[in-house]
């Protein structure tokens, strides 16, 4: 079963790693580029997570896991190599009512992480339920190749594209196909190749296009005069 599909805001959230390792150096990072608040309890950490610490991205507590550590936490992530320990933190979370992330395959997560392939704005995510991340990691690489940097261009460009255009009304059904043109359209190719020109010349066409098929009561030129000037 590969659970319930959820992107959570965990922005300024209180959230404990307990472990030093590669393991949790990668929950830690994960959390930070989240906006998460960050508490890591180890005897021993790995240099970055040192560094983190002294730059004031994390608070570091050198000392083995006790109880408390968790009080408040939403999310607690066990990353030590002790069964014994991994077991003394999930109950603890618990009883804390925080989600639990287990990094060793022994009792119950609350949630897995997927493997992700991020582009600006766009997330995709792949997930095999904890069953084998090694596959997850193995797609997301592929994805990786398929999806490159020009994705993250486009989801730029069309979150500008759906501010600026007026929503509701009988606009909308205009506007949605606006959207799906402009996806079918070259536009990824010429953010790909750094066509600007191009670029700017395939939009201000399209915004025509759909001006002319729309009755003179629905028409908003201004509103896409104003965004081709400012954004293209």
């Amino acid at each position: 079963m590969g659970g319930y599909p959820i992107n959570l805001d965990i922005t300024d959230r209180f959230c404990v790693v307990v472990g030093g390792g590669g393991v949790a150096v990668r929950k830690v990072e994960g959390l930070l580029v989240a906006g998460a608040r960050v508490r890591v309890i180890s005897p021993r950490v790995a240099d970055q997570i040192s560094i983190w610490a002294e730059q004031g991205a994390v608070e570091l507590i050198r000392r083995p896991f006790a109880e408390h550590d968790v009080s408040g936490a939403f999310m607690v992530f066990a990353a030590t190599d002790d069964p014994s320990v991994q077991d003394y933190i999930s109950t603890c979370a618990v009883a804390a009512g925080a989600l639990l992330n287990r990094a060793d395959t022994r009792g119950r997560s609350d949630f897995y992480l997927p493997a992700a392939c991020t582009r600006g704005d766009l997330l995709i995510t792949v997930s095999t339920g904890g069953a084998s991340p090694a596959l997850a990691g193995q797609i997301r690489r592929r994805l990786e190749q398929t999806f490159g940097v020009e994705y993250a261009l486009l989801v730029h460009l069309m979150g500008q594209i759906r501010q600026a255009i007026p929503a509701g009304g009988e606009a909308q059904p205009d506007n949605r196909q606006l959207y799906f043109s402009i996806l079918d359209s070259p536009v990824l190719t010429q953010l790909r190749n750094d066509q600007w020109a191009e670029l700017e010349k395939t939009l201000r066409e399209m915004f025509a296009r759909r001006d002319r098929q729309r009755p003179p009561c629905c028409k908003h030129q201004g509103r896409r005069a104003s965004f081709c000037e400012k954004q293209l």
